[in-house]
């Protein structure tokens, strides 16, 4: 990885001995100052530490327990008594989890205040020397703080110890938004060839038989870390024209890597009550349910945010092309649609060419150039089929009904009673109609098995996307 850049940016907080505009070294009070920071670069970043020199202060005044420094930052408020030394330290986190941190984006602003209680500070006699400038400016303290890019959207890091022996070249190392999304153009485009370094280690993400064992990756959804998974490699395509420098693609571009997330980020119908099915993922009866994965309406009313509006790295997924039937019957034929946020097809978790051989069409809604393929993570876990008899491994389509980082989940395969330990799981929607049906979408059962349900309930939303 490249060294982290780091920005120091160095405030002052000055003072005039005596005199209207000046210090009453008679009656010494409190003493405020205020920074204001902008984020005028083009990555996230965070404060990693910010240090108080009280050096000025000690020149010119005894500072005593009772005399106390506060700075209130974002929120948090940290007082601290000004040491002969001059030097406190008043926020600092290990540049190692740059997850965490005073986190903010590109043009947000941050406001600091600091506040100095010089009541009964003693005098020195260098204050009285001073008072003969009374229009010099002097040092009272210098608060220096220093900011480094930040992981504030998204991160992928391999564990220190992963069990996936494949993995092992690239234990402890973490990865940024950006060098993923290089990754990813990089494995579409052929540039990663298959036996190249970057093609193995996300050949290795994507078929490790213990994936949240082996790595972390998560995106900010809503304001807070959700766990997602790479579940496809090289199989899907771009829609459009999309990115800049090493990260463009055209129309018709392979992108490298999918993303599906691991839990239910919220649960909502795909259409209006008493539509049907007619039409479709692309038709008018599902559009309930792709507004909310691909617009952004840039309200002012966060309670009517979709879901997409609320990903904080929406402006680096590449609309993809998606593959759907648009009728339940038979002879249903197939259409294609951009998406930026989609649900996985029935095809593309199962990969079952059988249970459903009366509607060939089923298996045309998978990715891949001849969108009839399942995605290789699915496929390594050995799921194929629609009922339990048919299934190798159904409990890696159960999810839990939100984030949660408190729960161990190493997975095993193939799974059995103790192996895995998973939160309660709940029904998610398929992008696929369910077939022979007028008014019903196929969802993924709390069983992981696959059932039917009318298009106006409720389910849960377990979205994919691609970088």
């Amino acid at each position: 990885m490249p060294d982290i850049p780091t920005i120091n940016v160095t405030v002052p907080t000055s003072f005039i001995l005596g005199g209207d505009a000046g210090i009453d070294i008679q009656q010494l009070g409190e003493v405020q100052a205020s920074a204001e920071f902008v984020n005028n670069s083009n990555i996230g970043v965070r404060i990693k530490e910010a240090t108080c020199d009280a050096a000025g202060l000690n020149n010119y005044f005894e500072v005593g327990e009772g005399n106390t420094a506060k700075l209130s930052l974002v929120g948090k408020e940290m007082s601290w008594v000004p040491n002969v030394e001059g030097t406190q330290s008043i926020y600092s986190e290990s540049s190692e989890d740059l997850r965490e941190g005073i986190v903010f984006g590109i043009g947000d602003h941050v406001s600091t205040s600091m506040t100095l209680n010089m009541k009964d500070m003693g005098l020195k006699d260098a204050v009285i020397e001073a008072t003969k400038e009374r229009t010099e400016l002097r040092n009272l303290m210098k608060i220096s703080w220093t900011f480094e890019r930040a992981l504030s959207d998204f991160y992928l890091k391999i564990a220190d110890e992963p069990q996936s022996a494949a993995l092992a070249p690239w234990a402890g190392t973490t990865y940024t938004l950006a060098q993923v999304r290089v990754d990813s153009k990089a494995l579409g485009s052929g540039a990663a060839a298959e036996g190249s370094d970057t093609y193995n280690r996300y050949h290795a993400l994507v078929t490790s038989m213990a994936p949240e064992g082996d790595y972390e990756c998560a995106v900010r959804y809503d304001g807070q870390w959700w766990p997602v998974r790479i579940i496809g490699l090289n199989q899907d395509y771009a829609a459009e024209s999309f990115g800049f420098g090493s990260w463009a693609y055209r129309e018709g571009d392979r992108v490298g890597l999918t993303f599906q997330f691991r839990d239910l980020i919220g649960s909502s119908p795909l259409a209006a009550s008493g539509s049907s099915s007619e039409g479709g993922w692309g038709g008018e009866n599902a559009q309930d349910m792709r507004s909310l994965l691909n617009t952004v309406t840039n309200d002012v009313d966060d309670a009517n945010d979709t879901y997409l509006e609320k990903m904080q790295i929406k402006d680096s997924i590449v609309p993809v092309v998606k593959f759907f039937s648009s009728t339940r019957t038979g002879s249903g034929s197939i259409t294609l649609i951009a998406d930026k946020m989609f649900l996985a097809s029935y095809f593309e978790l199962s990969g079952d060419r059988d249970y459903y051989s009366n509607f060939s069409w089923i298996a045309k809604e998978g990715s891949g150039g001849g969108h009839d393929e399942q995605y290789l993570f699915y496929q390594n876990k050995g799921i194929s089929g629609a009922e339990s008899a048919n299934y190798a491994n159904e409990v890696w389509l159960k999810k839990s009904v939100g984030p949660d980082w408190d729960v161990s989940r190493v997975e095993a395969s193939p799974p059995s009673e103790g192996d895995v330990a998973l939160p309660t799981g709940t029904d998610w929607w398929t992008r696929s109609v369910a077939p022979g049906y007028s008014s019903c979408f196929l969802r993924v059962g709390n069983d992981g098995f696959y059932q039917r349900y009318q298009v106006w309930r409720f389910m849960g939303v377990c979205p994919c996307f691609c970088l």
